[in-house]
């Protein structure tokens, strides 16, 4: 059963120095950015100090982004030492900053999507979803975006289907290994039963029904079957269309049986994941 403390953990914190400047590049998945010179020292007096200017200077997008990354890091910290209500205020407050950055400056994904984060942690699903949602249409192709809609769809909602299609297009972006990583493990958290296990369940399947053909002297040598590596040339995880699945449901050149067409298609959808 998928609970609130599974998405807590699982959810993105992209607060990085990039999104201060506001150009948006995606962040680390699973790991918080390292925390602003204000988290390290004194957080409190240098978040007071950082209002007095924002006070100053209402109109400026960029310093209330600031500032709403400077309470997102700080009800980060709070929330790690168990002050959860209190970490919930400065969330509350983030999400507010950050709508005002947004109303100034509209169209900023990374800002958006941030924002969804801050609000889902402030107890506000909903506008979480709404933001997210947002951020998406606003860029298909920001990887945050998808993983953390994703995320939230999966845990909150409990909305395989959806989660799916939201991580497989992250996926389908080219993440970096760690992020790629990651997501292919959300992903076999979308199939029920968890991922068919590479060397257990699609190696042999593939060595009984395909090496020998598609192995060294077979008439399909061409086309490789025999390893992870090879087989991957034929597979995009999480993309039902991959050719070898699609070759599989076409019959040929031996027609498949049912059950084997449906573990190679889990697995698929889950990922792709290689041997452990």
């Amino acid at each position: 059963m998928f609970n609130k403390a599974a998405i807590l953990k699982a959810i993105l914190l992209v607060c990085t120095a990039a999104a201060l400047a506001g150009s948006f590049s995606y962040g680390y998945y699973y790991a918080k950015p390292p925390m602003h010179s204000y988290v390290q020292q004194d957080p409190l007096q240098d978040i007071k100090a950082m209002e007095q200017k924002a006070a100053q200077n209402p109109n400026d997008a960029d310093l209330l982004a600031n500032l709403g990354n400077a309470y997102f890091d700080y009800g980060t910290s709070l929330r790690d030492g168990g002050s959860n209500d209190d970490a919930n205020s400065f969330f509350a407050k983030a999400a507010a900053v950050y709508q005002k950055a947004l109303d100034l400056k509209p169209n900023q994904v990374g800002i958006e999507t941030d924002m969804g984060t801050a609000l889902y942690y402030s107890g506000q699903p909903d506008q979480a979803e709404a933001a997210y949602k947002k951020a998406v249409a606003m860029d298909p192709k920001y990887i945050n975006a998808r993983l953390n809609y994703g995320i939230f769809l999966l845990y909150q909602h409990m909305d395989r289907k959806g989660a799916r299609e939201q991580l497989t297009a992250a996926l389908q972006l080219n993440p970096s290994g760690d992020i790629r990583n990651k997501i292919r493990t959300l992903l076999a958290d979308t199939t029920e039963g968890g991922a068919p296990n590479y060397t257990n369940d699609i190696e042999p399947v593939l060595f009984q029904g395909c090496a020998s053909c598609h192995g060294p002297g077979g008439v399909m040598a061409r086309a490789p079957l025999y390893t992870y590596y090879t087989v991957m040339k034929f597979v995009t995880p999480g993309d039902p269309k991959s050719p070898l699945l699609q070759k599989m449901k076409s019959g040929h050149p031996v027609k498949q049986k049912t059950e084997t067409i449906d573990l190679i298609e889990r697995w698929i959808m889950a990922g792709a994941p290689g041997p452990q």
